[in-house]
């Protein structure tokens, strides 16, 4: 913010909010507004000698960390002794958005196709084999991606192994595509004839 003193009043107009260090030790019951604040702003904040919340009625830092995570999204790094708060890009935000439309819309559609499944096992079992490959790698990238979302600490490697499980989604959901459907397209156009 730009802070301006005129005749004993001060202005103050937005600016562009940047990561910082906060020393929580003289305000410690600041740490929650503060946090939110942090998560909005550009870059990482370091919340510092914080750990005197976690002796309050309850546990302020983990309960923080939890809430802001799980409401936003925003990754909080719950330390022994404060918090470090890492802002998403829009990008990210619409990674989420998308990760979590694209386990619905693949729910619903396993949903449908098991039960076409076993009939076709018999005349396709590649097609059959190729549908459970994705139903597998789709729930492990959903299962890491809930958890790098929800856990309020970092697990090592689980961004790897969420990033390689959506890749290899991808290529196996393109494959199942480019399969699947001329050949529905062309059982649809028998139908229609």
């Amino acid at each position: 913010a730009q802070v301006e003193q005129r005749d004993g009043s001060f202005a103050v107009r937005k600016g562009q909010l940047h990561g910082i260090t906060i020393d929580a030790k003289p305000i410690p019951d600041l740490i929650p507004v503060l946090s939110v604040v942090a998560a909005l702003a550009q870059g990482e904040t370091q919340i510092i000698n914080a750990g005197r919340l976690r002796l309050k009625e309850s546990d302020r830092l983990q309960s923080t960390t939890a809430l802001l995570t799980a409401l936003t999204g925003i990754a909080l790094h719950l330390k022994k002794h404060g918090i470090l708060v890492e802002p998403r890009a829009v990008l990210k935000t619409v990674h989420y958005v998308m990760g979590f439309a694209m386990l619905a819309c693949a729910t619903l559609h396993a949903s449908l196709t098991l039960r076409l499944m076993r009939p076709m096992g018999t005349k396709r079992p590649w097609f059959v084999r190729m549908a459970w490959l994705l139903l597998l790698l789709l729930a492990a990238a959903g299962v890491t991606g809930l958890l790098k979302l929800a856990l309020p600490v970092k697990i090592p490697h689980l961004g790897l192994i969420h990033y390689w499980a959506g890749v290899m989604l991808t290529l196996s959901a393109a494959f199942h595509l480019s399969i699947a459907l001329p050949w529905l397209v062309a059982k649809y156009r028998k139908r229609m004839t």
